[in-house]
């Protein structure tokens, strides 16, 4: 972040596909309708105001310096280099989709107030759009790399562990379930071989509200 506000990154290069995928920041937005368009995503940028317009059925990125105003820090370097890939999805009335096209990850070098066409959409597709924009804004060091493998690592191990059946459990009621028939309402156990009745305890204390401390 700092070489990026000190001029001395000038943003990534050539990323490989999958350091661009763990550390590209992701946003989308929806068309309803054809018709022309320009936002930008809010948020840390360092220092490039991305504008992207929608018009004629083209996507085209823009970075802006001085066209229009930016409540943030805009640099004023006279290249700076995004990587990005731009996928655009079409559903049909089942939620199925039925086009869908992406750009790939690409690097684009811009200017200030320049301009790129980033991919043309085919004249049959039907609205809503749906835009997904994966944006890398900087240089990712070998120490940025490692902690997103590591991060990756932990997050796969989290899953697999939150996805461990637990089989205890019920062991324990089949093994409870073969040796004895258990009437609920009354409490009474019974043997299966013997058919002797023995009476235990099972009743549930009532719980009443629970009073906050003082």
């Amino acid at each position: 972040m700092l070489k990026v506000e000190q001029g001395s990154d000038v943003g990534p290069k050539d990323p490989s596909h999958d350091t661009f995928l763990k550390l590209s920041m992701r946003c989308g937005r929806v068309l309803k309708t054809d018709g022309e368009y320009c936002w930008r995503w809010t948020g840390f940028n360092y220092g490039i105001d991305l504008l992207v317009t929608f018009t004629n059925r083209l996507i085209i990125f823009k970075r802006n310096t001085h066209s229009q105003t930016c409540s943030n820090s805009v640099s004023l370097q006279p290249k700076r280099s995004l990587a990005f890939r731009v996928t655009v999805v079409s559903f049909d009335t089942f939620g199925q989709t039925e086009y869908i096209k992406s750009s790939g990850v690409k690097t684009l070098r811009l200017g200030k107030d320049e301009e790129s066409v980033i991919m043309g959409i085919d004249r049959h597709v039907t609205f809503p759009l749906h835009i997904s924009v994966n944006i890398l804004y900087f240089t990712p060091s070998r120490e940025i790399i490692s902690m997103a493998n590591k991060a990756q690592e932990l997050a796969k191990h989290c899953y697999e562990d939150d996805n461990i059946p637990s089989t205890s459990a019920s062991t324990t009621v089949h093994k409870v379930d073969s040796d004895a028939h258990v009437n609920i309402d009354t409490g009474t156990i019974s043997d299966n071989e013997d058919d002797k009745s023995k009476q235990v305890d099972a009743s549930i204390p009532e719980q009443g509200p629970e009073e906050a401390g003082d």
